[in-house]
């Protein structure tokens, strides 16, 4: 007969039900780990973008003036920041 969480007599072996629950919490805790993961990877993707596009041709015009091109792609590094770091944020929705 094979084992399991009810013994023959009907009663409940609480041994395989913790160690089936511990199995349950480790699964649950590695999901929670790896989401957390690939939110924090995406955030820094955004925060290098907000800095490539926001802060540094703000720094650069210090020095020289802006050019056309830094004029049309400065917000859209900004705004791609933004889209990432909202996404790495709906990431975070599916943990357990």
């Amino acid at each position: 007969m094979a084992e399991g969480p009810i013994r023959p007599g009907g009663e409940a072996d609480f041994t395989v039900l913790a160690e089936a629950n511990k199995d349950r919490e480790r699964i649950k805790l590695v999901h929670n780990e790896r989401t957390k993961l690939s939110a924090t990877m995406f955030n820094n993707i955004a925060t290098a973008f907000l800095v490539g596009g926001g802060v540094g041709p703000v720094l650069g015009l210090a020095s020289t003036p802006a050019s056309s091109w830094q004029l049309i792609l400065s917000p859209v590094w900004i705004v791609v920041g933004f889209v990432l770091h909202f996404g790495a944020r709906l990431i975070l929705r599916s943990l357990k």
